[in-house]
């Protein structure tokens, strides 16, 4: 049986080069996007293209609570065991230090801390059967 990677933000840049990486390992990949949806669509289709339903994309804003809990319920439906979990996804926002709002540190906190938290206490079982694993990756 293949093993299962889920990699949050993997449309486009650093997630989806991993992505792309885990296809020549054969591996079934759950590919999450918030807005970019052609470009998850896209890499899906490149995926499966080579290995025939293998990629799936599911798409949640990290920021908002609801959005993580159906992307748990669909990831959970879809695949009984998670090998590997990459919190990839971040929101980044160039802006100099006095200029901070609320609102981009509540948006920062959300998809950088709560949303990988809210993920990993969601599919924590289906990474126990596998014994998985969790990376998160950040950027600044």
């Amino acid at each position: 049986m293949n093993k299962t990677i889920f990699i949050t933000g993997a449309a486009k840049r650093i997630g989806k080069e991993i992505a792309l990486t885990f296809k020549e390992l054969s591996w079934n990949i759950v590919i999450h996007y918030n807005s970019s949806k052609s470009d998850a669509d896209n890499l899906a289709d490149q995926i499966n293209k080579d290995n025939p339903n293998s990629a799936k994309t599911v798409q949640g804003n990290l920021d908002v609570k609801e959005d993580v809990q159906k992307i748990i319920n669909e990831v959970n439906n879809s695949f009984p065991s998670i090998d590997l979990l990459i919190n990839n996804a971040s929101t980044f926002y160039p802006t100099p230090i006095d200029e901070i709002s609320e609102d981009h540190w509540e948006k920062l906190i959300g998809s950088n801390l709560k949303g990988p938290l809210f993920l990993i206490q969601g599919l924590k079982k289906n990474l126990k059967k596998s014994n998985g694993s969790i990376i998160n990756i950040t950027d600044t």
